[in-house]
């Protein structure tokens, strides 16, 4: 009986010292997971607040040395309102990244915050100010294209909406 009894204590107190370890790990699970929290929180708007006076002054530099990422940034800002406002959509949805910039014309890639799916965009510099091209997915219609005469290797085919048939715009070029 005594046997039993030391067996049953026995049992007891290793499943009591099982018991505290496993609430010190928890503990010490979520004061880590609490502290990383707190750390990455604090660590981003610091780094924020910090960094912001370098990106400006990076920015200005970039500036002086060439137009291009002016440029860029005047592209993007212009393709936002006139997308806003062709889509019907708040600008903060929309996320423009250029793929390809010549400086009067563009292509790329339209997406949007709310939906996993986007489409393409293709934009001519008229009279000094952007102008979408096209905007979607799918072929151009070749008529977008010869409107502004967009550049051939940018864009080498496109819809013919009359003939109803896709045109090779490399070919065209080849034989002229």
């Amino acid at each position: 009986m005594e046997n039993n009894q030391k067996v049953q204590t026995n049992s007891q107190n290793t499943l009591f010292v099982l018991l505290v370890f496993a609430i010190v790990l928890i503990l010490v699970g979520g004061a880590y997971w609490y502290g990383r929290q707190n750390i990455m929180e604090t660590g981003e708007e610091t780094q924020e607040t910090e960094e912001q006076p370098a990106e400006e002054a990076i920015e200005i530099e970039e500036a002086e040395e060439s137009t291009a990422p002016v440029e860029e940034a005047t592209l993007e800002e212009e393709l936002i309102v006139l997308l806003s406002e062709k889509l019907e959509v708040e600008p903060e949805t929309l996320l423009i990244t250029v793929n390809e910039n010549t400086g009067e014309y563009a292509a790329g890639s339209i997406g949007f915050t709310d939906a996993p799916m986007g489409a393409a965009f293709l934009a001519a510099k008229v009279e000094g100010r952007w102008k979408l091209v096209f905007d979607g997915n799918g072929t151009v219609p070749c008529e977008n294209l010869e409107e502004v005469d967009f550049p051939v290797d940018m864009m080498p085919e496109c819809w013919d909406e009359e003939n109803m048939v896709l045109i090779d715009r490399t070919a065209e070029t080849k034989t002229e």
